[in-house]
């Protein structure tokens, strides 16, 4: 989505001073993936089967544990477990909240609180998840923010307050997407997810900013920008600097929805405040027997 048209008129957006003062950011993902269907949802490890003869299930599983081969992992679905994947926030949230991360320069939060985890185990990712992020203040128009993330089978987008409607029905914000609510409650700003572009609610609010909202054409797509900086010219829109963060925050995330706990986490030293559990998670388990050398600093 970075490379995208989306992500030039949300820049624009912030830039103009139309997107500020940001305190909440509502983000959701309905449906989609087997383990938010209560009826196959599971709380042990799969029963081995017999692979495919072209599968190399020890690179497969790579430096984790080698459970034994099963099609509930291979070839999608390895995302619903603990063990191999990131759930639907670690599988989507890069799509929905990656332009309000960066382009508002969020960073780490300090507080992850768990709010619901519906069917909790720690085999497979919840069958509802409800966390809220909160992160400090980062300087002029960029005051404290709370960042709540929910994923269901069932619709899950959050309630646009009456005040900000067109007419007699609340918008439709579909599957996935952010809602970001400035300070001075003057307008929401919404955009659905991967490339989406950002439009205003209510509709009078955003006809006084149709000029900014306007989307610019693309530069480049994401092999173009690829190749361009390759040859020095510019950089990529999603360097490892903006990537990373973001992988970070999302991988806090999955942590507490693990834990099912509420969890204090220190920016500074990126460690969290007395949960012994959630710093061994953070530093990860030791890679499997012949996987070390690839762990080993350069």
């Amino acid at each position: 989505g970075h490379t995208s048209s989306g992500s030039e008129q949300f820049k624009r957006l912030v830039n103009k001073g139309i997107i500020k003062d940001i305190v909440k950011i509502e983000a959701w993902k309905s449906g989609g993936l087997w383990f938010m269907d209560r009826n196959k949802r599971i709380d042990q490890y799969p029963t081995g089967e017999a692979k495919p003869a072209t599968l190399n299930w020890d690179l497969w599983c790579g430096p984790k544990e080698m459970k034994p081969f099963s099609s509930k992992y291979h070839p999608f679905s390895w995302r619903g477990f603990h063990l191999y994947g990131a759930g639907m926030l670690g599988d989507w949230g890069a799509h929905i909240i990656d332009f309000a991360h960066d382009f508002l320069k969020l960073g780490l939060p300090t507080t992850i609180e768990a709010i619901e985890m519906a069917d909790h185990n720690q085999i497979i990712f919840p069958l509802i998840s409800k966390l809220a992020m909160r992160f400090p203040e980062r300087g002029d128009g960029l005051p404290a923010c709370e960042m709540i993330w929910e994923d269901s089978n069932e619709k899950c987008a959050p309630e646009i307050s009456r005040k900000f409607w067109d007419g007699e029905k609340s918008p439709d914000l579909r599957g996935a997407g952010t809602l970001l609510h400035r300070k001075d409650g003057a307008f929401v700003v919404q955009r659905g997810s991967h490339a989406s572009v950002s439009r205003i609610y209510p509709r009078d609010e955003m006809m006084k900013y149709k000029d900014d909202l306007k989307v610019p054409g693309p530069q480049f797509n994401h092999q173009t920008s690829f190749i361009q900086a390759c040859l020095g010219n510019g950089t990529t829109n999603s360097p490892f600097s903006v990537a990373a963060p973001l992988t970070k925050v999302l991988l806090l995330g999955v942590i507490c929805q693990y834990l099912n706990e509420s969890l204090e986490f220190d920016p500074e030293t990126e460690t969290f405040k007395g949960n012994a559990a959630a710093n061994d998670l953070l530093a990860g388990p030791t890679p499997r027997s012949g996987w070390e050398g690839f762990y080993e600093a350069i």
